[in-house]
């Protein structure tokens, strides 16, 4: 996660925190050798512990979901923009045991608004349309007005197009999660999950 993503997510957890149970940004599990030794001990062996964390939001019904989050700029735009970026990471991001995962790509308003549905809706369409992948995806326009910035989420409409939607911090809006994580009954991403709660939750921390 760079720096202009890190403030993003600030942002954002201050603009969602009503909505949930606790919001956690830019974890590093790697880091705490409590977490790997304690690891160790109930599998046997230390998972590789990547990616880091860039999103975690608890809902108060217990449910842990996790967001990649991936930017792209003006300064990008027809040089580094790649669609599919962060689908690796984001796919990764199961092995932790998450209820669900998510790849969220923020897009600079900056932008032509055809070009960010190019690049939104023809990610949301290899991700869900095409290969059917357990992965919730939304493509979010960033707009910053006197430094208050806005998070509109996009709606896919086709391949090439889409459709703003509401705020996502809009009280009428809900972030909705379809895509269950497929692999979190297996006993190592069970392990993993309980023992990444209890160091979320200030156990664990050295």
């Amino acid at each position: 996660m760079n720096q202009h993503e890190l403030n993003l997510v600030r942002m954002l957890r201050d603009k969602l925190e009503d909505k949930f149970e606790n919001i956690y940004i830019h974890r590093r599990p790697s880091s705490p050798s409590r977490l790997r030794e304690s690891l160790e001990r109930q599998l046997g062996y230390v998972p590789i512990l990547q990616p880091d964390l860039d999103m975690i939001f608890k809902e108060r019904s217990g449910k842990l979901n996790a967001v990649e989050v991936k930017s792209f700029t003006s300064s990008e735009f027809g040089r580094n923009m790649s669609f599919y970026r962060g689908i690796g990471q984001a796919l990764a991001l199961h092995r932790y045991g998450f209820d669900h995962v998510a790849l969220w790509h923020f897009i600079s308003d900056d932008i032509p608004s055809d070009a960010i549905n190019k690049y939104g809706a023809e990610t949301w369409s290899f991700i869900r349309n095409d290969m059917h992948m357990p992965l919730d995806f939304s493509y979010i326009k960033i707009n910053n007005i006197d430094e208050d910035y806005t998070f509109s989420v996009m709606q896919y409409t086709d391949r090439q197009t889409g459709i703003k939607l509401l705020p996502i911090d809009n009280p009428r809006f809900q972030i909705v999660w379809r895509n269950p994580n497929p692999i979190k009954n297996l006993s190592a991403q069970r392990a993993v999950r309980s023992l990444l709660e209890l160091w979320l939750n200030g156990g664990l921390d050295r």
